[in-house]
């Protein structure tokens, strides 16, 4: 036995970040060298874990895919210090990743242009899309179906009403994570002039709008 304080145990959390890759952040003490120790079974963590250093308190392990592993941190240097509570962390599969940076690229009264980037750089072949269209306003919906093999994929949303509330979902087939944005269209403005002109038992009411003859509203 030591004399002292017993050092306290690291608090750990880790996600994974995308097939292959884990995040790993922590907090303890400052001015040490930790030990990151992960494996596939706990018998393996305990007596056979691969493991990395740093003296940060933050480190990305790389692993294989497709598989769940355990993880935990504790100092190593000057001293063994007391091990974190174990984290466990299953990977992404490939066909669960979300698509990448979904924005607007262009906004209209009736149409929306809307651009992201493939799940992983460099399709192999087509992928397939599912877009959802939910309108926050009337409360309905509608989808479309796109197939790319591009890694950046734009697509214009039409038949939109001016001034609506939008919320867009896209997904990678129907088992995958999705990414999605929140959207409202151009309003149209206020009609130039409107003229009431009452009879003996009803009165007509008359828009006056230019660049809008013919359009019904």
């Amino acid at each position: 036995m030591t004399r002292g304080v017993r050092p306290p145990a690291p608090s750990l959390k880790a996600k994974a970040i995308n097939q292959t890759a884990v995040e790993c952040t922590w907090t303890g003490p400052r001015n040490v060298v930790y030990g990151i120790f992960y494996a596939t079974s706990f018998l393996d963590l305990y007596r056979n874990p691969k493991s990395l250093t740093t003296s940060l308190h933050n480190k990305t392990v790389i692993v294989s895919k497709d598989e769940q592993y355990l993880f935990l941190v504790r100092v190593v240097v000057p001293y063994q210090g007391p091990l974190s509570d174990y984290v466990v962390v299953k990977m992404i599969p490939d066909s669960r990743l979300p698509p990448r940076h979904l924005h607007v690229v262009h906004t209209g009264k009736t149409s929306v242009v809307i651009k992201w980037e493939s799940p992983y750089d460099s399709p192999d072949q087509d992928l397939l899309y599912a877009i959802a269209v939910k309108d926050l306003i009337r409360k309905t919906d509608r989808s479309y179906k796109v197939k790319s093999r591009n890694s950046t994929v734009e697509y214009t949303l039409n038949k939109l009403e001016p001034g609506g509330k939008y919320h867009i979902i896209v997904q990678l087939g129907n088992m995958s994570k999705d990414a999605s944005i929140k959207i409202t269209t151009v309003s149209l403005s206020a009609p130039d002039a409107l003229k009431i002109i009452t009879e003996n038992d009803h009165a007509s009411s008359v828009l006056e709008k230019p660049g809008f003859k013919g359009k019904a509203f």
